[in-house]
């Protein structure tokens, strides 16, 4: 069961970092791209 919660953990830390560079916008559960965040996934 650990294994599961850090991986969550990890997880919020990343939806976290992606907000910080206005990639994404949080929510309770996770989070929707914004618009820069998606042009950016178009370039990927």
């Amino acid at each position: 069961m650990d294994g599961w919660i850090t991986r969550l953990y990890a997880g919020e830390i990343a939806v976290e970092v992606l907000a910080s560079y206005g990639l994404v916008k949080p929510e309770i559960q996770g989070g929707s791209w914004t618009a820069e965040g998606l042009l950016l996934l178009d370039e990927a």
